[in-house]
């Protein structure tokens, strides 16, 4: 239908979401579950976005963390 990347990003909060919008667009956007993720950290709000991100990539890659 079109040649351009497509990109999808509402309401993509947990790693399933991310595997179930990878299947079907060329990019997963994550917004406000990145940005909770560090609102809602007590001390280390760097580290709690850090792994939020970590969790969300894990659908769609096995690199090492």
């Amino acid at each position: 239908v079109c040649d351009l990347p497509i990109a999808a990003g509402f309401g993509i909060k947990s790693a399933q979401d991310v595997a179930h919008i990878a299947s079907i667009a060329d990019l997963v956007v994550v917004g406000s579950a990145i940005v909770a993720a560090g609102a809602q950290a007590d001390a280390h709000p760097v580290d709690a976005v850090v792994a939020k991100t970590r969790e969300l990539a894990s659908a769609i890659t096995q690199r090492p963390q």
